[in-house]
């Protein structure tokens, strides 16, 4: 996994786009601060996208062999370089990011709504639940760029901690009763139940391409694939997963692949998870992490 990828998405990706893309003469309800801020950040931009290019051209690599004489970039370092624009681009969007959390949290209610029938005051209350998480994940984000966070820390942040639907379903679970519960429980697991479906599928014509998978292996790496996702629940009943007696363990997902796939087949899985945990060990190691970072 190459670190400047990484480091471009996040000084010249989406964001950048958008600055790129202003119009600001066309938009009249724009303060003239703000206007002004964002004619900055253009700028800044401008110069971060030219060095972002530069370094991606010198085809630098967390896990690549540096050349004769040549020192591997501090990783760590490049982020912090790239703290005070970030912060710039924190504080110089937070009016977008305000209406998008407003529209999303109005998505979200209308999703509770048809999943719980909420009342109106349940709505509001949830409302304000969502609004102080966000707030909460914004002081974190806001936190690492004002202290020490590495980029280690910024990846911790966005993997197994917190996210809208887990605070969604605490609340579910601690507001509701009843009929609502169990309507909401039935209608969480039918789109569990079709988000794993979705990504069985999905993993499953990734392998297609490389492996040729029969139709019998596709059928029973499915049932694996689903049996041993962390969200599975036997009362999903999933057209294609056989009784649960026959499934594996979780923690035997790789021996229940290699026992469907064929002597050829297998040898280039194995071969493409070896190649998979040595880059992925490569870039954490630049990290100065043994491996991903784990939950909050």
């Amino acid at each position: 996994m190459k670190i400047l990828p990484l480091l471009a998405g996040l000084v010249a990706g989406g964001v950048g786009g958008f600055l790129a893309g202003q119009n600001l003469g066309s938009k009249k309800d724009v303060p003239n601060e703000t206007k002004t801020q964002i004619i900055q950040l253009q700028e800044q931009l401008k110069s971060s996208q030219a060095a972002v290019q530069k370094l991606s051209e010198s085809k630098i690599a967390s896990t690549a062999k540096p050349a004769e004489g040549e020192s591997k970039p501090d990783i760590n370092k490049l982020f912090n370089d790239a703290k005070p624009l970030l912060k710039q681009l924190t504080a110089g969007f937070e009016p977008q990011r305000q209406e998008m959390l407003e529209r999303m949290t109005e998505e979200q209610l209308k999703r509770m709504v048809a999943l719980a029938n909420l009342t109106p005051e349940q709505q509001a209350a949830l409302k304000q639940h969502l609004l102080e998480f966000s707030e909460k994940e914004k002081a974190k984000w806001q936190a690492m760029l004002d202290g020490g966070g590495n980029l280690a820390d910024m990846m911790k942040m966005g993997r197994g901690g917190p996210n809208p639907q887990k605070t969604l379903d605490e609340w579910a679970q601690a507001n509701l009763e009843g009929e609502q519960a169990k309507t909401y429980e039935t209608g969480r697991l039918a789109e569990k139940a079709k988000a794993l479906t979705d990504s069985a599928n999905s993993q499953i014509e990734r392998m297609n391409t490389s492996l040729n998978l029969d139709e019998t292996q596709k059928d029973q790496m499915f049932h694996v694939l689903v049996r041993t996702d962390k969200d599975y629940d036997p009362s999903m009943q999933l057209e294609g997963v056989a009784d649960p007696g026959a499934a594996p363990a979780p923690e035997s997902r790789d021996e229940a692949i290699a026992a469907i796939l064929n002597p050829e087949q297998n040898e280039k899985y194995q071969a493409q998870q070896k190649e998979r945990a040595r880059r992925e060990g490569g870039f954490f190691k630049s990290l100065g992490l043994p491996g991903p970072p784990q939950g909050r």
